[in-house]
């Protein structure tokens, strides 16, 4: 389950669970921020797109074969100059 947690004064800590069951977390300067990542985040989980940017292609992945990491990979790595 997502939640926010404020920090101090003037931040907030995004923090939700991963599909992998990871506790994942970001902090932003506005609340209004925090709830908007945690609404992209939930939405991304439940429609299958969930990427953790801290770790893209997971080794042990249930949503992708080997095939598909090694190019997801390749296509990561070309970024957007083909």
């Amino acid at each position: 389950m997502a939640h926010i947690r404020k920090l101090g004064e003037r931040r907030y800590q995004a923090r939700w669970v991963d599909p992998d069951g990871r506790e994942c977390s970001k902090i932003f300067s506005r609340r209004t921020d925090a709830e908007d990542k945690i609404k992209e985040v939930e939405h991304s989980k439940l429609d299958g797109s969930y990427v953790d940017h801290k770790n893209p292609i997971p080794l042990t992945s249930t949503r992708s074969s080997g095939p598909q990491r090694v190019l997801i990979a390749r296509l990561l790595r070309l970024g957007s100059n083909p």
